[in-house]
């Protein structure tokens, strides 16, 4: 039996499958799915199977099987095969002639006549679509700073998911190197490095080039591994490092910041709203495009917003802000202090508005 048959006759197993619905529509016959590693982007390809019948599609994952190109078209034609999709594609491969086509990559690639989806983790509306029906809205919220963005991670027994972790780091990783460089900048979430500062601390441990991290630092930030953060104005400056699962750090390391890790879930929940972000060395994040500080303040009092206020509010005055959000653990007041609009809000509340 050939690598293709033996693809094909396994149609049936992938037909059986539980997918989860995602956010994200198929409509395309020719669709580009792109995204972080274990974000779900193959079993949302899968979810387009259930318009097609056993025998009428294929699958292949190009990092496990090496197709050749006149193979694989004989066999498109020979068994009519309708649908075809490519896990983990490279440009480098040739693509056979057929109307319905699902490519699937961690990176983005420009190609002619593809549209384009760009599939993210889980954030807390899907989160909850993927957790078990009845629970209360705190609950779930406990469970989301528990479990993170992977999809996976919901569906697997809870003894089970440290280790899964560490394994999803070697994997991301692809070598050791790297897999050192991801804990640094796993252990890294919330707080400001540059470049150079992440390649003194990890030169006392390890033996490693500045071109070498800085080339793997930019695999991670393609892949959507990665995220930074720039000083508004100041692109020199550190920058403030977020990764996208803020759950996996508690895999690594028992010094958990209970602070950083909200912090993360809010950038993320950020990202998805707002292409730029920035940080200020008086508030968290900074929205320029409409004038907005984010602070992030997960046990606070309405007496402690105030305190914060007073202490940086020539700063605040410097940048003509009007309007303050502040991102709670469950604290939710709107009040007017020193003329400006506060809005405290529990996260479980505004992750989910539109």
């Amino acid at each position: 039996m050939s690598d293709l048959e033996f693809l094909f006759s396994q149609n049936s197993n992938i037909k059986k499958l539980s997918i989860h619905d995602r956010k994200y529509q198929l409509n395309s016959n020719r669709t580009f799915i792109h995204g972080a590693k274990k974000s779900g982007k193959t079993y949302f390809a899968f979810s387009k199977l259930c318009d097609y019948d056993k025998n009428s599609f294929l699958y292949i994952d190009l990092e496990i099987y090496n197709v050749d190109f006149l193979e694989l078209t004989e066999f498109i034609q020979k068994n009519k095969i309708i649908l075809l999709i490519i896990d983990n594609y490279k440009q480098e491969f040739k693509l056979p002639s057929i109307k319905n086509i699902i490519l699937i990559s961690n990176t983005k690639v420009e190609l002619q006549g593809f549209e384009y989806i760009n599939i993210k983790p889980l954030d807390f509306e899907e989160f909850i679509s993927f957790s078990q029906k009845n629970q209360t809205i705190t609950h779930l919220f406990n469970n989301f700073i528990k479990d993170g963005t992977l999809p996976e991670i919901t569906t697997i027994n809870e003894f089970k998911k440290y280790e899964r972790w560490r394994e999803l780091i070697t994997l991301i990783s692809n070598n050791p190197l790297k897999s050192d460089i991801l804990k640094l900048l796993i252990n890294s979430i919330g707080y400001k490095y540059s470049s150079f500062q992440l390649f003194n601390i990890l030169k006392k441990s390890i033996k490693i080039s500045k071109d070498f991290l800085y080339k793997y630092i930019k695999d991670y930030e393609d892949e959507e591994i990665l995220f930074f953060v720039e000083k508004y104005n100041h692109p020199k400056s550190p920058k403030k490092i977020y990764i996208y699962d803020f759950a996996i750090q508690q895999s690594i390391t028992n010094k958990k910041n209970f602070v950083k890790i909200f912090e993360n879930m809010i950038f993320l929940e950020l990202k998805k709203r707002y292409n730029e972000i920035y940080y200020l060395e008086f508030c968290d994040f900074y929205i320029q495009s409409n004038n907005i500080i984010y602070f992030v303040m997960p046990f606070v009092t309405k007496n402690q917003i105030e305190t914060k206020i007073d202490k940086t509010f020539d700063d605040i005055k410097e940048f003509n802000i009007k309007y303050i959000k502040i991102i709670t653990a469950g604290y939710e007041e709107n009040f007017t202090y020193k003329q400006l609009s506060i809005e405290a809000e529990p996260f479980y509340f505004w992750a989910l508005e539109d």
